[in-house]
C-alpha cells in the first residue's frame, strides 16, 4: 500500500556547506546536500495550462513513453502574490468554504484520502488555510513511510515568512493518528541585512507544504476524520523579494516509464553574486502536490553566469500537471561572506532559519532511508 507523507522546512544548513563544499550542478545522492541553499524562493512557478503570458505552463502533462519530453515555462510568470485578501478564515470542512472577510472568493479544501475535514487550531494565526492535503503511506520489508503534502494559502494582508505548519490527523473521537511539524516553502526574500534568502509568501499566495515520518506500524488512514492545523508565521516588516534571485530559463521535463518519474533540466542565470544556491521543483498532479526534487550549485555563482542543471532524482509521479520552482541561496561570494552569514541577524530570525533547515534535512534523510531500503534509526 502506498502512502505519501512529507516534511517541509529547509533553509539554514546552507551554512554547513558554506565552506569546503564542492560545486555540484545536479541533485546528487538523496539527502547528501539537503541543507545547501536552504528552503527556496519561488522563481516564478508555472502552472500547467497557464495563460499567464510569458510564464508558459507545463506542456503535455501526463505520463508519456520513456524518453518523451516537453517543456515548462521559466521565471517571470505571474504569481499569486496579488493584493491583500482580507481577514481570517473560518474552520473549513472538506470541500467547504474557508474564505476570509476581505472580498476574496471562498476557498475550497480537498483531501486525499477524501472526507477529511480541515479545522484550525485556536492558537493558529488568523488568515491562513489549506486548499489541499494529501496523506499517503507505503511500506518496505523493514520500514513504514508516511508522507504529507499540502498547499497553504496566505489570506492575511501582509507578507509572511518562515511559516511553521503543524498538521494533526485525528479520528472522530480526537485521537491523533499522526502529526507533522514542518515549515512552508515560498519565494526567496531578503529579510533585513541577512545574507541568507528566506522563504516567504505574499498576500493571496499559495505555497507547498511537505512533511514525512517513519511510523512503527501502518496507519489507519480510513479512521481519520479531521486534520487540525496550527500556523505560526514570522512577520518581517522589511521583507522584499530577493533582488539576487537567479533567472530561470525554460525547463525541459523528460518522463521515464521505467522509473515512473520526470527528470528536469535547464539553465538558470545569476543576477548577482551568490553561492550555496539550490533550486527546488515541486510536482503537482491535479489539485495535489505529490513530490519534490532539488538541484544544487554550491560554489560561487557570479553575476551573469549560467548554471546548467539536471535532476538526478526526478519527480516520482506518472501524471505531472504543473511544476513550482523555488530558489534559495546565500548572497555574496563564498570567500567574502562565509564567516559572516549570521551577522546582523536577530536571534529570532537565526533560530527560525536554523530550525527550518533542520526540519527539511531530517525529512530528506527519512525519505532517502526509505527509498534506499534502509532501517529506522
Amino acid at each position: 500500500m502506498k502512502i505519501h507523507v512529507a516534511l517541509v522546512g529547509a533553509a539554514v544548513a546552507a551554512v554547513l556547506c558554506s565552506v569546503g563544499c564542492g560545486s555540484d550542478d545536479s541533485q546528487g545522492s538523496p539527502g547528501s546536500k539537503a541543507g545547501a541553499g536552504g528552503f527556496g524562493g519561488s522563481s516564478g512557478a508555472a502552472e500547467a495550462g497557464s495563460d499567464e503570458g510569458e510564464s508558459g505552463g507545463v506542456a503535455d502533462s501526463g505520463g508519456g513513453d520513456a524518453g518523451s519530453s516537453s517543456t515548462l515555462g521559466g521565471s517571470g510568470g505571474k504569481g499569486a502574490s496579488g493584493g491583500a485578501t482580507g481577514g481570517s478564515g473560518g474552520n473549513g470542512a472538506s470541500g467547504g468554504a474557508t474564505g476570509g472577510s476581505g472580498g476574496q472568493a471562498p476557498l475550497g479544501f480537498v483531501s486525499d484520502p477524501s472526507g477529511i475535514e480541515l479545522e484550525l487550531d485556536s492558537a493558529s494565526a488568523a488568515g491562513f488555510t489549506l486548499t489541499s492535503s494529501r496523506l499517503t503511506q507505503e511500506a518496505s520489508s523493514s520500514l513504514f513511510y508516511a508522507e504529507w503534502y499540502a498547499e497553504l494559502h496566505n489570506g492575511t494582508n501582509s507578507t509572511q515568512c518562515l511559516i511553521q505548519v503543524s498538521g494533526d490527523f485525528q479520528t472522530e473521537a480526537g485521537e491523533s493518528i499522526i502529526k507533522f511539524d514542518t515549515f512552508a516553502t515560498g519565494a526567496a526574500y531578503k529579510l533585513s541585512d541577512s545574507k541568507l534568502s528566506s522563504p516567504c509568501m505574499a498576500p493571496g499566495e499559495s505555497v507547498p507544504v511537505w512533511s514525512n515520518d517513519l511510523p512503527d506500524a501502518s496507519l489507519a488512514l480510513a479512521s481519520i476524520r479531521r486534520v487540525v492545523l496550527d500556523i505560526q508565521p514570522l512577520t518581517v516588516s522589511d521583507a522584499i523579494l530577493h533582488p539576487s534571485t537567479p533567472t530561470l530559463g525554460t525547463v525541459t521535463k523528460t518522463y521515464s516509464s521505467a522509473l515512473s518519474a520526470w527528470a528536469l533540466s535547464g539553465t538558470a542565470t545569476a543576477t548577482a553574486d551568490i553561492y550555496n544556491a539550490s533550486l527546488t521543483f515541486w510536482g503537482k498532479s491535479g489539485k495535489f502536490y505529490v513530490d519534490n526534487t532539488k538541484v544544487f550549485h554550491l560554489e560561487d555563482l557570479l553575476k551573469g553566469q549560467a548554471w546548467s542543471f539536471s535532476t538526478t532524482v526526478g519527480l516520482e509521479t506518472v501524471t505531472l500537471d504543473s511544476v513550482v520552482s523555488q530558489f534559495s541561496f546565500i548572497n555574496g561570494l563564498q570567500g567574502a561572506s562565509a564567516n559572516k552569514v549570521f551577522i546582523d541577524q536577530t536571534p529570532t530570525l537565526e533560530s527560525r532559519l536554523s530550525k527550518a533547515g533542520n526540519v527539511w534535512d531530517n525529512a530528506v534523510d527519512r525519505r532517502a532511508r526509505f527509498r534506499q531500503g534502509g532501517f529506522k534509526q
